[in-house]
């Protein structure tokens, strides 16, 4: 049995350049890159993301469970985020109201 190597890719500054690293052999080449798609994500971040997808020699796998966003304003999911008031005071929430 081998031990996969595998890339956590969330197309920003510090995965992108991780994995051009790989791609150079700066870095232990990986079997893949996984990039989790929120499917809320800014268009850039998409774009970005099929650049990327053409320097590597090694596969992106983009995977989904549905629109985080959509699950959110639904109730469906739940996930801790932080909110500040217009008086500047902090809450810490686990949906939207």
């Amino acid at each position: 049995m081998t031990d996969l190597r595998i890339l956590s890719l969330g197309a920003g500054v510090q995965s992108t350049t991780l994995a051009l690293m790989i791609e150079l052999g700066e870095v232990p080449m990986v079997d893949c890159g996984i990039f989790a798609d929120t499917q809320s994500e800014p268009k850039l971040i998409y774009k970005h993301l099929d650049w990327l997808d053409k320097q590597l020699s090694y596969p992106i796998y983009r995977v989904t469970e549905g629109n985080l966003r959509t699950d959110i304003l639904n109730g469906w999911s739940y996930i801790p985020f932080h909110l500040t008031d217009e008086k500047g005071k902090s809450h810490n929430r686990r949906r939207i109201q």
